[in-house]
């Protein structure tokens, strides 16, 4: 990755021998030899309060230019399909695994149902049977703990369903 080029000129920062009308010229001495970006020589002299107004206003207009950047890269990224099928595909996802620890646990629950066992291969299945099975306490009033447990369970997996 290359840095753009400054747009201000520092005479501080220009070689020596070079002319001094050529800003390339410093770009290149800047680049070739790392001491040339400090400044040597007494501080708090004008010279000085000029070279460290030149550096601020650089670092300024570069971050002003980063934070322009990180905007449009935002707003191409908001609008970028192969990231929103990302997205999406990631929160299908995040609703399976909930569905699949859904499942585990309503399997738990139902283990040592014998009339179960049949209905827990499949959400469809386990939702149909709930259902069922709320139809038939609600006219039996003998069943109260299955009654209780579906009333515990039941909702979440219709939920899910839909």
């Amino acid at each position: 990755m290359s840095f753009p080029k400054p747009r201000v000129f520092c005479p501080l920062l220009q070689d020596q021998n070079a002319p001094s009308s050529s800003s390339t010229a410093a770009a290149t001495a800047a680049a070739t030899n790392p001491s040339a970006l400090q400044y040597v020589g007494p501080i708090f002299t004008p010279e000085f309060m000029s070279y460290n107004k030149t550096r601020d206003s650089y670092r300024r207009q570069l971050a002003v230019e980063r934070s322009n950047l990180e905007h449009e890269i935002e707003a191409l990224q908001q609008y970028d399909m192969d990231v929103r099928i990302q997205k999406q595909e990631e929160r299908v996802r995040s609703v399976d695994e909930k569905i699949e620890e859904t499942m585990a646990k309503m399997r738990a629950f139902f283990g040592g149902v014998p009339a179960a066992k049949d209905h827990l291969a499949s959400i469809d299945a386990l939702t149909d049977w709930l259902q069922s099975v709320t139809r038939l306490g609600q006219q039996n009033h003998t069943k109260k703990a299955v009654k209780d447990t579906i009333n515990k369970n039941a909702k979440a997996i219709i939920a899910m369903r839909k």
